[in-house]
């Protein structure tokens, strides 16, 4: 049955090459009609990924070479978060990548950061054992305008790599607030407080819980939906992004 059920899928992969021109999602080089992950060899090897480099053991964030921990992690030691990881630093091609996947909906992204995502829970996470993935949910703005929900999109992903179940909906946001970019660390914090809750609180109760968004870029949303899970009685709650600033 698994044999079969893999056959079945490398033939709908060959025909969807077929009809669609597979590209490598950072650098758009034509690949080949059995390519299963959009991905080239050059970008695999050149990306910008946070394991080539030193990184704060709490955030994930660069970290010059012999320091454990950023400056930010260092005076904030007290997060309802127990760790943040990503595969890939936000800067040019996967800024790029990203900002497509955010904005032009190119969902089959997804499916390469995931990949990349599994590598990290795998390495950063390898000793914890998850019960189910929760998607930190989207400005009620940005879906009354588009209706995509590109977190929701990544955090179905990364369950289908990992097996680890997720729960669709399990927090909202309140309010129609601004948008996070190009706002300082202390009005992020601000734009957020008190305005996520959460709806499925018998679905965290009691859970180990890793957390999905898009971009790790000041840690507010993060550190603001880890509080509303473990007040809604989350053990605990590590993060996961595809790219951190």
């Amino acid at each position: 049955m698994v044999r079969f059920k893999k056959l079945i899928f490398m033939v709908l992969n060959f025909v969807r090459n077929f009809i669609f021109t597979p590209k490598c999602i950072f650098c758009h080089e034509i690949m080949g009609l059995k390519t299963e992950n959009m991905l080239c060899a050059e970008c695999r090897n050149k990306l910008p990924y946070t394991l080539e480099g030193h990184r704060c053991k709490k955030c994930s964030k660069p970290v010059a070479m012999g320091e454990e921990y950023c400056e930010h992690c260092m005076q904030y030691t007290k997060d309802w978060y127990t760790r943040i990881t990503a595969p890939y630093i936000y800067e040019n091609k996967v800024r790029d990548a990203i900002l497509r996947f955010k904005n032009e909906r190119y969902r089959m992204y997804g499916d390469v950061f995931a990949k990349d995502m599994k590598v990290m829970v795998d390495y950063d996470y390898k000793n914890v054992d998850f019960d189910i993935i929760v998607s930190v949910p989207p400005r009620r703005k940005r879906m009354l305008k588009t209706g995509y929900d590109q977190a929701d999109y990544l955090a179905k992903a990364l369950a289908n790599e990992t097996g680890i179940k997720y729960i669709t909906e399990v927090m909202k946001q309140k309010n129609i607030r601004r948008r996070q970019s190009g706002l300082s660390y202390e009005e992020r914090l601000k734009n957020v407080k008190g305005n996520f809750m959460v709806v499925k609180k018998d679905e965290v109760a009691n859970k180990t819980i890793l957390l999905v968004d898009d971009v790790c870029t000041t840690r507010a949303t993060f550190k603001e939906t880890s509080k509303m899970l473990k007040k809604a009685g989350a053990i605990r709650v590590y993060c996961i992004s595809a790219a951190t600033v």
